[in-house]
């Protein structure tokens, strides 16, 4: 029977409860509810932390989802680091989309202004990477239709540095092309390091043109790295390729001997192939960081001090 709220039945000769009884079962009941209650408000509070804390977590921690039709694919990773990849269902062999996953903050991507691209191709079956490594190519230039191609372009136009898209692409008589596409910055966006790191014998001003440097008249006698801007990307090593931007020139008459800073393309640098100086002040740097290097003759051109500006945008090998 139901003791519930309501009297139990007695068996023949049975005494009636006395209700003042804490045995009685309608007072149990109630207080099996409190503790029920009581622990279901429990329960709710920590859910509530636990929620909190995850909704509070860094992007990178995050799982992207993009739907196409019903099928979906997961991207796990923030801007500018490998993504994971996972394919949650089979994905329409026409499926044409370009979804942006992470919004930039950084300069607006618009036609003929300078680009840095990192293209990261993965299986659309599977997910997995359809390169050796996992790293990914980059597409550096101008961003134009004839430089990109139509598909590339029109997904990257209009969107700020700092980007994450997924580019997926129906292929004739193949599977579809998925593309996690990066667009990442053309000038250091690390933090401005503090002033015992970054004061130093030279002053750089950057500019619309690019950056405007100036020093006093004596040269240092050895290597001086100011860091004015500190990434937390990638380490740089030796033997490493960069992507960058920067400029050098000579101390006595700041003749410029290069420059990318002219067009503001950056370039590809291989460590191998730099002043013996240049690549000392690289080492152990990391993507994101901009230094300022003052390099003597013995380990610059062999003819004079030698300053250089350099913004490391990319680990290329």
């Amino acid at each position: 029977m139901d003791n519930f709220g309501r009297e139990p039945q007695l068996d023949a000769g049975e005494q009636k409860p006395d209700t003042r009884s804490t045995d009685y079962p309608v007072l149990a009941f109630y207080r099996r509810r409190s503790f029920q209650v009581t622990l279901l408000a429990v329960i709710l509070v920590v859910l509530a932390v636990v929620v909190a804390i995850f909704a509070a977590s860094s992007s990178e921690n995050q799982v992207k989802y993009v739907q196409g039709d019903l099928d979906k694919i997961s991207v796990r990773g923030r801007a500018g680091a490998t993504p994971v990849v996972k394919i949650l269902g089979k994905i329409p062999s026409d499926l044409n989309q370009v979804s942006e996953l992470t919004a930039g903050t950084g300069r607006e991507i618009y036609e003929n202004s300078p680009v840095l691209l990192a293209l990261y191709p993965f299986s659309a079956k599977d997910g997995t990477s359809l390169t050796e490594t996992g790293k990914p190519s980059f597409r550096v230039g101008l961003a134009t239709s004839e430089e990109l191609g139509t598909t590339l372009f029109d997904a990257v136009k209009n969107r700020k540095e700092g980007s994450r898209l997924l580019l997926v692409r129906s292929k004739p008589n193949s599977d579809s092309e998925l593309i996690v596409v990066d667009i990442l910055p053309t000038q250091a966006d690390g933090k401005e390091a503090p002033p015992e790191e970054s004061e130093g014998i030279l002053k750089v001003q950057m500019t619309d043109y690019g950056p405007v440097i100036d020093h006093g008249t004596v040269p240092p006698s050895v290597l001086s790295i100011q860091i004015l801007r500190k990434g937390n990307g990638a380490q740089i090593h030796d033997g490493d390729s960069i992507i960058a931007q920067y400029t050098a020139l000579k101390w006595t008459n700041k003749e410029i001997i290069d420059s990318s800073w002219r067009d503001g393309i950056p370039v590809k640098v291989e460590l191998e192939g730099v002043m013996s100086g240049l690549k000392d002040a690289l080492i152990d740097q990391r993507v994101g960081t901009r230094l300022a290097v003052t390099i003597p003759p013995d380990a610059a051109t062999g003819d004079d001090t030698v300053v250089v500006l350099v913004d490391i945008l990319a680990l290329a090998s």
